[in-house]
C-alpha cells in the first residue's frame, strides 16, 4: 500500500487545489460570468461539500497528534468556503443587498480576493 494512503495530512494537498479550483470560479464570476442555474447549483453543492470536509477534518485532526498547522488550514478554507457559499446562496454582492448594508459591491469581493491571496500565501507548501 502507497504511503500516501496511509498518512491523512498527504491527502489534503488534493483538498488545497480542489479549493483553489473553487475560489477560481468566484473570481471568474467577479468578472462577470454567468452560469446556467443548473452549473450555479452544481456550484453550490461543490462549496458545501468543502465546507463540510474541511470542518469534519478539522475536528478530527484538532484532537489527533498532527501540526495545529493543519487545522488551521482546514478552518480557514472552511470560513473562506463558507463565506463564498452564503455569497451564492443569498447574492450578497448584488446590488439589491448593497441598499441595506450601505457598501459598495467591489468591497465585499475585494475582502475575498486579500483572503485568497493571504490563503495561497500561506499554505502552498
Amino acid at each position: 500500500m502507497p504511503e500516501e494512503f496511509i498518512k491523512p495530512v498527504a491527502q489534503l494537498r488534493y483538498l488545497f487545489w480542489y479549493l483553489v479550483a473553487l475560489y477560481f470560479i468566484a473570481l471568474v464570476v467577479f468578472f462577470g460570468v454567468s452560469f446556467t442555474p443548473v452549473v450555479d447549483q452544481t456550484i453550490l453543492i461543490g462549496w458545501s461539500a468543502a465546507a463540510a470536509i474541511c470542518l469534519y477534518a478539522a475536528s478530527v485532526f484538532r484532537y489527533s497528534t498532527f501540526k495545529v498547522q493543519v487545522v488551521f488550514f482546514l478552518l480557514y478554507a472552511a470560513g473562506l468556503t463558507i463565506l463564498l457559499m452564503l455569497n451564492d446562496l443569498f447574492r450578497l454582492d448584488d446590488r439589491e443587498f448593497d441598499i441595506i448594508l450601505h457598501t459598495a459591491q467591489i468591497w465585499f469581493w475585494v475582502l475575498v480576493a486579500i483572503l485568497m491571496v493571504a490563503f495561497l500565501i500561506l499554505f502552498i507548501n
